[in-house]
């Protein structure tokens, strides 16, 4: 708890909008598209339901907002997975390394579904 309160965020978090998923194992029969809490350039969170494991063995997302896939093949790392009440969880994950271009589209897709600085 104090490590939240005294390190400071090197990326801005904007709340996303509707409509806005992080898309697991994307383009096969197995997508499973979860809504996104908060985005920014280091990441994103997100909400689920089930197990902590169930999400492990993925190693690359794909970003979407208004059903089209706009950044794809998204390597990422959990950084924090917490239980909210009932069968729903809070994952937050830190997007591996992009290149320019790949970070010039996340800039674009987070200025495209961001609601309001967190």
């Amino acid at each position: 708890m104090l490590r939240r309160i005294f390190t400071r965020r090197k990326h801005s978090r904007f709340h996303a909008k509707e409509k806005t998923f992080i898309v697991f194992q994307p383009f096969t029969p197995d997508e499973q598209k979860l809504q996104i809490i908060d985005i920014s350039q280091g990441g994103c969170a997100f909400i689920y339901t089930g197990e902590e494991r169930d999400l492990e063995a993925i190693g690359q997302v794909c970003l979407m907002s208004d059903n089209l896939h706009q950044l794809a093949g998204i390597n990422f790392s959990k950084v924090r997975d917490e239980h909210l009440s009932g069968p729903f969880r809070r994952r937050g994950v830190e997007f591996k390394w992009l290149g320019p271009l790949d970070k010039e589209k996340l800039k674009k897709f987070i200025n495209q579904v961001s609601l309001c600085k967190c």
